[in-house]
């Protein structure tokens, strides 16, 4: 009985993985992998399909050094912006030619799309330093900061702009020990990581696993009743409840606040990486603040703070952005925060309905915005 039952279960995966959603394995793919130097790096020669229905239907490329874009297009995008940061500047769900960096052809500028989801300052200073040891030369570098996730300590990273890149990647301070007791100890913390604890630990393993689950969740969304009632019963996340960062970054900017010295530390980093660009690379270098969803969507703020449980006086989501736009402007570095483009322009929607990230939408109204920044801040010159 058990057997017909396993067997039965397995013929109809086999069934659905192979005649009714073909594209399993492509919605599925990784588009991070391990990196000695980096930590994680995008996959190279990527063409990724990511659907999720209501939100987006795109296919993702990456080129052979794993920078988002066409294969053919990359000496010419390495040669002019670099446009590094985390996930809302490598803009996944968004097509290639909806993302801002190559929606800045239209206004004269060539842009390499350097950015990986989930890197910090520190990381991607060590993205722009390989990237010029293989003799590249950029005509300005701007890395993009999502709020708030992008918020991260940076006091212990500044060597990352001065040690020998072949000792920081022995050295293994981005990528994880190889010592045997620490593969001991990675191998114990998997197995017990292993057994799902709640119900987001089985839906995780299913999305990643069952081509059976991942139709019926694309079904489900595709149907606004049952797509709604799964968000209500707690089957799905909701967006406006999600805050994945420290609640110090909602309350005042205090000198006694932690998430202050953090955006302290972060803006020396980037004044860092500025002297960095610009000593070595001979290239202005400046800073972009993608918004976040509480941000571009201020109606679900107290929704997330009751959630949340978060309380306290004087609780915004401005206070972290605007205490380090200052931080980086006393330091001299060049900033442009998106959210005052993006709430000016009055269209809608800025984020997709089940993440925060930036929709084509967002990224079409930010380009025009980012050229006039490079040109007017930066200084760099577009081309006919």
């Amino acid at each position: 009985m058990v057997m017909g039952v396993l067997a039965g279960m397995v013929l109809a995966e086999a069934f659905v993985r192979f005649f009714i959603l073909p594209d399993f394995r492509s919605l599925q793919q990784d588009i991070v992998q391990r990196h000695p130097l980096f930590g994680h790096m995008n996959a190279p020669n990527l063409a990724m399909r990511q659907y999720t229905p209501l939100n987006y239907d795109t296919v993702v490329h990456t080129n052979a050094m794993g920078f988002r874009g066409r294969e053919a297009d990359r000496e010419k995008e390495l040669n002019g912006i670099w446009m590094g940061g985390d996930s809302n500047a490598f803009a996944g769900g968004v097509a290639d030619e909806e993302t801002y960096a190559f929606r800045l052809r239209a206004h004269g500028f060539w842009a390499a799309n350097i950015s990986v989801n989930g890197h910090s300052l520190a990381q991607q200073a060590l993205v722009i330093r390989d990237t010029a040891s293989k003799g590249y030369r950029p005509k300005a570098v701007a890395v993009t900061l999502s709020q708030f996730l992008g918020y991260k300590p940076q006091a212990n990273y500044r060597h990352f702009l001065t040690d020998p890149l072949a000792e920081i990647e022995r050295s293994g301070q981005v990528e994880h020990n190889t010592d045997a007791v620490t593969l001991l100890t990675r191998a114990f913390m998997a197995l017990v990581g292993g057994v799902p604890k709640s119900w987001q630990d089985i839906r995780a393993r299913l999305i990643g696993n069952s081509a059976i689950y991942g139709y019926l969740k694309i079904a489900v969304l595709r149907l606004p009743a049952l797509r709604d009632w799964t968000k209500r019963v707690g089957l799905r996340a909701d967006v406006a409840t999600v805050f994945g960062a420290s609640p110090d970054l909602l309350r005042p900017m205090t000198a006694d606040n932690p998430a202050y010295r953090t955006l302290e530390e972060m803006a020396d980093m980037a004044a860092a990486m500025q002297h960095y660009v610009r000593d070595r690379l001979d290239a202005p270098f400046g800073i972009l603040l993608a918004p976040s969803y509480h941000q571009m969507n201020p109606q679900s703020f107290e929704t997330m703070l009751r959630h949340k449980r978060i309380v306290g006086d004087d609780l915004s989501p401005d206070h972290a952005r605007l205490a380090f736009v200052r931080a980086l402007r006393a330091r001299g570095v060049p900033v442009l925060d998106l959210l005052e483009p993006l709430k000016a322009s009055g269209v809608r929607p800025l984020s997709f309905p089940d993440d925060g990230h930036m929709t084509p939408t967002a990224h079409r109204v930010a380009a025009p915005a980012i050229a006039a920044w490079l040109k007017d801040e930066l200084g760099v010159e577009p081309q006919p």
